[in-house]
């Protein structure tokens, strides 16, 4: 075996098993992303993010091409990358491998044909090993190539029952709200109706939701931050608001000494919404954000925002003070204000906006 061979089958290992390791770790470990897929999805991110810039009149359609775009980078990244590997390793030992006579001296494409054909699980039988070392070799790839087609359909749905898990929220938030987007829809709602077991079940309902789509932000930053929609209410970053809003409200109608049994059901919530925004700073938006989050301070405009949710409530016949001692409506919605801006720079979308983009991504890094 002379340099070359040695080289390419050093190269050949490392490639090989550092897909095995993304592969294993982004699909099966709940607290990693590998590092492949995670560059494959951000490189892709970047280019749509140029393309919606260059034509911001179709931004929504380009962007929303964007999702898909990266899981398919994202498995053929994979794929090509394992056939790669395994082609290098076959590609140093040729002279261990016995051909079909048409195909003459074996070379570095026909270990690249080998390769594919023994990862696919195909072996058409045309290029053979004939050491027993190699031998052991092809089994290798055939079973690595049929665990890692098995991962790459595993990672496919995960993410796809991920989304459906993400849209049923948005849906929900739809329904509870009436159309309406407001957050205190669902406490004016319960006024209206003076159910209090009503509002505790909506509050419950919506505070599992947010725990099932947490989870799978936790695992899945496409499916939280960049996989986005062609309708808008669908994207992340409204729903989190209104789920925010909702539980900022509902922390306001508990004042009531009429409503202080749905006080349980709203901490829920909060928990969810909060829970939600840490997991994603800490994961994906970077120290300063998540320590931002962390400590984050009323401003005017909170203050504002409470005043004015607290001042609807009492004209909806809410027994509450134009002022109130509870600091938990308060603290959301810093803590709203603070994410919502921290994922500005990555999805282009200001708070507060729904019909559009908002301003072009920045395509920071998550």
């Amino acid at each position: 075996m002379d340099i070359v061979e040695i080289v390419a089958l050093v190269i050949g290992v490392v490639v090989a098993g550092a897909v095995a390791l993304d592969v294993f770790f982004t699909v099966a470990h709940a607290d990693i992303e590998g590092p492949v897929a995670r560059a494959a999805q951000r490189g892709v991110w970047v280019v749509f993010v140029a393309l919606s810039r260059r034509w911001q009149a179709r931004q929504r359609g380009v962007l929303a091409m964007a999702g898909p775009a990266m899981i398919a980078t994202t498995l053929v990244t994979w794929v090509v990358l394992f056939i790669l590997g395994f082609a290098l390793i076959f590609y140093s030992g040729l002279d261990s491998h016995r051909g079909e006579s048409v195909l003459g001296t074996l070379d570095f494409v026909d270990a690249l044909y080998h390769s594919g054909v023994t990862v696919t699980v195909l072996g058409y039988g045309d290029i053979t090993p004939t050491t027993a070392p190699y031998k052991a070799l092809a089994v290798v790839a055939s079973g690595g190539g049929f665990a890692l087609l098995t991962g790459v359909v595993t990672y496919l749905i995960e993410v796809t029952s991920s989304l459906d898990e993400r849209y049923r929220l948005a849906l929900l938030l739809q329904d509870e709200t009436e159309g309406t987007r407001e957050g205190m829809a669902l406490a004016a709602t319960g006024l209206e109706t003076g159910d209090v077991q009503y509002l505790q079940t909506r509050y419950e309902e919506l505070a599992d939701h947010l725990r099932q789509v947490q989870d799978k932000a936790h695992r899945y930053a496409l499916v939280a931050l960049y996989y986005r929609s062609r309708d808008p209410l669908y994207d992340f970053e409204p729903t989190l608001e209104l789920a925010g809003e909702t539980a900022l409200a509902g922390h306001l109608l508990a004042e009531d000494p009429s409503w202080t049994a749905v006080r349980p059901s709203v901490r829920h919530l909060d928990v969810g919404v909060s829970r939600l925004m840490r997991t994603i700073a800490d994961r994906h938006l970077g120290p300063e954000v998540a320590s931002d989050l962390a400590g984050a301070v009323p401003n005017d405009d909170d203050h504002r925002q409470v005043r004015e949710v607290r001042e609807r409530l009492r004209q909806g016949g809410a027994d509450i003070g134009a002022e109130g001692d509870n600091e938990a409506p308060l603290r959301l919605a810093a803590r709203n204000r603070v994410f919502l801006r921290g994922l500005q720079d990555i999805t282009g979308r200001r708070p507060g906006t729904v019909e559009g983009e908002g301003t072009p991504p920045s395509g920071g890094d998550a």
